[in-house]
């Protein structure tokens, strides 16, 4: 919970002290009707017993939380929190720890965070993740867990937390969340803390604050953890809050969106932070080694033997197995008191109770583990086939069954498309790899056309200006059901829509077979997916007629001697255009001539269209006509009609990049290039890219 005790805010200077506010000087009652609606029916009270008991036996209590048996409650927090205890250090609260403290504890109790927070303390437990030196004994791996849980978990449901509260039409909780996240600024330098709490802080300032040279801010491990938190869509995933901004969504969906977000903390979170801890204890390991190395001032190769002890190498000092818990037990100690700052201040009992009994389990677990206990099936003699259980033979049988049954689908589908039913293997598989990433790109994509589609409020003017001050009473007022406010606000929609026109240009010579191949079409499906996905969000929210409409158009065309249409911009958004891509690009062969490709492609694109964003990518490893790639680019250039990318693949990569790049007069304008040496590189500029172009089109 960052606005209680928030170790990185500015520490009061000696002899100044903050003035205490009243609760209701702040968050007066159409705040916490809006609080209650954003949390789903939860009020925030002072509690004097709280203060009393301060007082009577120096025990303090941050607050707790009250559950009604029908939904909602009460969040009881202790009052000296807000006056300051002086004795502890607490200074008294400013204005945005007092808004920021309620915006945030009631939206740690809301269903939709508290559901969030439940699966991630369900999956907590799996011995296998649990690097071998935290798990010598079941204390230890309960202890483990619960620094994870009190210091990964809490960030993450931080980051859920804030977002969640945040969404339609509550932008002044947003904004007030904004501006305090926003107040702490930014570190110059995150190395003194340790490797896991350096990648939480530059993870939850990263969301408000514009991040400079973090790779020179943080150790290397965490920059590429980092990266790799942005780069695969994580992040945009926890905090992606379409589904419940959405009155139309299903119950379903909303509860899609839930596991979309334990996918990514599961599959990116969990594991990065992991190895950090594990990094961290190799550090401290090595400093250690360090310590206790003979120090010979002056003796040959002095310098050598530093170097040797500090990388673990021959000579080294070794730590004992009580020197090393030692290390772990500080790491673990440090997190959990790190994660402090982030957990709710007012859990309710049903919730400390959960985490204990899961903690409690995992405990119990490891040490069936170590005595031997768990059940362990008897080994069968040689040559004698296993019994099977009658449950087990019924799982078998709905396994083969279920088997069977996607068979059945996938011919089905493969005749109905005119497609092999290896290209539906094929875009299933890739559907799955990268679902992470398709719904990443999805969110940001969707967050865009659908503020651009939607009706929104813009407060009423007076001489050209905003009339300042009326963002609460304003929104209180509607959402309590008065249509016409006196602080109203007028309703407006864009006159004009955003489209996109995006083509694909794919070299299929024989040079791009395999990985190359591969991974471009793999690229070409996750984009294609995605749009998809977007144009579902807006029919979604009746933001759009799928029976007139096609705002998001995507075509593909391969070239190696000549070029050839695989599917056209006019063609349907739809399952048979990916299944066409993936049957069209299979086959290679012939040289390389590009600029037919391009040509035709760009003609074919909506010019003189404002509202259309224009979009082609070149994904090649070869270069074969320089001169008439000149002038293209020259004319796209100077056309400024078209945001164009070249992705250079293979060896040759930065070489292919430069023939597109160089004709240019201006290297900041409206064609870009990458080069991709590793096929696998391939997929991460290109949604970079596409989310950047886009967004630059924000309407507001």
């Amino acid at each position: 919970m960052t606005e209680l005790l928030d170790k990185s805010a500015p520490i009061p200077q000696p002899g100044v002290e903050r003035k205490s506010l009243q609760f209701e000087e702040v968050i007066g009652p159409e705040h916490l009707k809006m609080i209650s609606r954003a949390s789903g029916g939860f009020r925030i009270v002072e509690d004097p017993a709280l203060a009393a008991k301060f007082t009577e036996t120096g025990t303090l209590s941050t607050g707790f939380t009250y559950i009604f048996p029908q939904g909602g409650g009460e969040i009881h927090f202790n009052p000296l929190l807000r006056t300051g205890i002086p004795e502890l250090g607490i200074q008294p609260w400013t204005r945005a720890d007092i808004q920021g403290f309620a915006f945030h504890e009631a939206g740690h109790h809301a269903p939709e965070v508290l559901d969030f927070q439940r699966k991630l303390v369900s999956i907590m437990g799996n011995p296998d993740l649990v690097p071998p030196p935290y798990k010598t004994s079941p204390r230890a791996e309960e202890k483990f867990w619960r620094a994870i849980n009190s210091h990964l978990n809490n960030g993450v449901i931080d980051i859920w937390d804030e977002a969640y509260m945040g969404r339609r039409p509550y932008f002044s909780i947003e904004r007030v969340i904004r501006e305090f996240q926003s107040a702490k600024g930014e570190m110059d330098d995150y190395t003194h803390l340790s490797m896991p709490e350096q990648l939480i802080q530059i993870t939850l300032r990263g969301r408000y604050l514009e991040q400079k040279e973090v790779e020179k801010k943080v150790a290397p491990g965490v920059y590429q953890a980092y990266k790799k938190f942005i780069d695969s869509g994580a992040i945009q995933a926890i905090m992606s809050r379409r589904e419940f901004e959405n009155p139309f969504a299903a119950p379903l969906d909303r509860k899609k969106s839930i596991q979309g977000k334990v996918d990514a903390y599961t599959q990116v979170f969990l594991p990065e932070y992991i190895k950090l801890m594990e990094e961290e204890l190799e550090k401290r390991k090595q400093d250690k080694q360090q310590e206790k190395q003979p120090k010979q001032p002056g003796q040959q190769g002095e310098q050598e033997e530093q170097e040797q002890s500090m990388s673990g190498g021959e000579g080294a000092v070794p730590l004992t197995d009580e020197e090393e818990q030692q290390l772990v037990e500080q790491i673990l100690s440090q997190l959990e008191e790190a994660g402090k700052e982030y957990e709710s201040q007012t859990l309710s009992e049903e919730e400390k109770n959960e985490l204990d009994q899961k903690l409690q389990q995992i405990k119990q677990s490891a040490e069936k583990r170590q005595t031997g206990e768990e059940q362990k099936p008897e080994p069968s003699e040689p040559g004698e086939p296993e019994e099977e259980s009658g449950l087990e033979a019924i799982k078998r049988r709905a396994e083969e069954l279920r088997r069977q049954d996607e068979e059945r689908a996938k011919r089905g589908m493969a005749e109905a498309l005119g497609v092999s039913r290896e290209s539906i293997e094929k875009w299933e598989t890739i559907k799955e790899k990268y679902k992470l990433e398709i719904e990443s790109t999805a969110a940001v994509l969707a967050d865009i056309f659908l503020d651009d589609r939607r009706k929104r409020l813009e407060y009423l003017r007076r001489e050209g200006e905003v009339v300042p001050g009326l963002e609460f009473e304003t929104i209180a007022a509607l959402i309590s059901g008065e249509l016409d406010p006196e602080t109203r606000m007028i309703e407006v929609r864009n006159p004009e829509f955003l489209e996109t026109e995006l083509e694909f240009i794919v070299d299929t010579s024989g040079s791009m077979y395999g990985r190359p191949l591969d991974k471009s079409v793999e690229t070409m499906v996750i984009v294609t997916e995605a749009f998809k996905r977007v144009r579902e969000s807006l029919e979604e929210e009746q933001l759009l007629n799928p029976e007139s409409e096609q705002p998001f158009r995507v075509g593909v065309t391969k070239f190696s001697t000549q070029p050839e249409r695989v599917t056209r911009l006019a063609e349907p958004l739809n399952d048979k255009k990916q299944l066409t891509i993936i049957e069209g690009v299979s086959e290679v062969g012939g040289g390389t001539e590009e600029t037919g490709a391009i040509s035709q492609v760009y003609e074919e694109l909506t010019l003189n269209r404002n509202n259309v964003i224009k979009l082609m990518i070149v994904l090649t490893d070869g270069a074969g006509n320089r001169e008439g790639l000149r002038l293209l680019m020259r004319q796209i250039e100077d056309d400024k009609e078209v945001v164009f990318m070249a992705v250079g693949i293979g060896t040759g990569a930065e070489g292919i990049v430069k023939s597109y790049i160089d004709p240019l007069k201006d290297r900041e304008g409206n064609v870009f290039g990458h080069a991709a040496k590793d096929p696998d590189k391939i997929l991460e500029p290109v949604l970079q890219f596409l989310k950047r172009e886009v967004g630059k089109r924000k309407s507001f």
